[in-house]
């Protein structure tokens, strides 16, 4: 259970409001930026874990939010990132790559989806064997990282269909990377003679995981330039030419909703009509392949501040 109390208070008949999707409720003179999507989201994450955000107010006092959820304990086999690589990956050369997850815990598809997409990979995930061989027809996968042990159809049945049913013969060569804790000799020569082209033990080791990939995909990283992080490559705004205010504000707005996807669509669309935004663009562009959009809102943050002194 977790709680907190504190606001002004919401009048009740506000409250049936509170956790509709663009809502701001209360004093309009209290309201401070955002978009309204707070509560929205939050909602629908605790709704994930099985929960439901309650609320109690009274005006004048102040409102109460309180969840409740239930958590399993961590089992052996959960999927661990051990290693990150010295040099940060950023991205890859060529076109975006897709990649089918197939197991049955979320929490392990969470830490790859976590782990891969930041890097510009298209991430499908599927909860079994069945459910990825459905998957498989509708999304065209470059590669998949199978799990073993699952309900319904486990890994080992899910290679038997791939590699040997008719239905599928389209994708009789697509990289199949099998990914267990069941690390015992037995297991691993079985996937691999069923079909697996490579073993990953879990927990996964990050730098294992990057080399497994670029050697089934045929890939090349594109590696983060300075060690010292995108923070010291941004460009001083007299240093740049920058657009109008209200494409920043614009652009601010997208990476306060973490709107990656229009940020990006925006800032390659600017370079596209003037390369002399180059400069500008190019910095959040590395940042937003990284989904690092608390950084982009500093960075424009300090640039519409800029250009507010500049023009006074």
């Amino acid at each position: 259970m977790q709680s907190l109390i504190r606001g002004v208070g919401i009048a009740t008949e506000q409250l049936s409001r509170l956790f509709k999707a663009f809502e701001q409720v209360g004093d309009s003179r209290n309201h401070t930026e955002g978009t309204g999507l707070g509560l929205a989201i939050s909602q629908r994450i605790v709704q994930l874990m099985g929960g439901e955000i309650q609320v109690s107010s009274q005006l004048g006092v102040g409102s109460e939010f309180s969840f409740c959820v239930t958590l399993p304990l961590a089992q052996e086999g959960a999927i661990e990132v051990t290693e990150l690589p010295s040099q940060p990956i950023v991205s890859y050369l060529g076109d975006r790559r897709t990649l089918l997850v197939i197991d049955d815990r979320w929490e392990n598809r969470a830490v790859i989806q976590n782990l891969l997409a930041q890097l510009d990979f298209e991430i499908v995930e599927a909860m079994n064997g069945e459910d990825g061989l459905e998957k498989l027809q509708v999304c065209q996968p470059d590669a998949v990282i199978l799990d073993l042990a699952m309900p319904v159809m486990d890994g080992f049945e899910f290679l038997q269909h791939l590699r040997h049913d008719a239905a599928f013969t389209s994708f009789k060569r697509i990289p199949v990377i099998v990914s267990s804790a069941s690390v015992g000799p037995t297991d691993q020569k079985l996937s691999l003679e069923q079909g697996g082209d490579t073993f990953l033990t879990k927990p996964v080791d990050a730098q294992a995981l990057f080399q497994v990939l670029a050697e089934q995909l045929s890939l090349d990283w594109v590696y983060e330039d300075h060690p010292g992080g995108f923070e010291q490559q941004a460009i001083a705004a007299s240093q740049m030419v920058m657009p109008s205010s209200q494409i920043l504000q614009t652009l601010l707005t997208f990476a306060q909703m973490d709107n990656v996807s229009d940020l990006r669509e925006h800032l390659e669309h600017l370079v596209e009509t003037d390369v002399q935004y180059l400069p500008f663009a190019e910095p959040m562009l590395k940042l937003a392949k990284q989904y690092r959009t608390e950084e982009i809102e500093t960075l424009l943050q300090e640039y519409l501040v800029q250009e507010q002194t500049d023009g006074e």
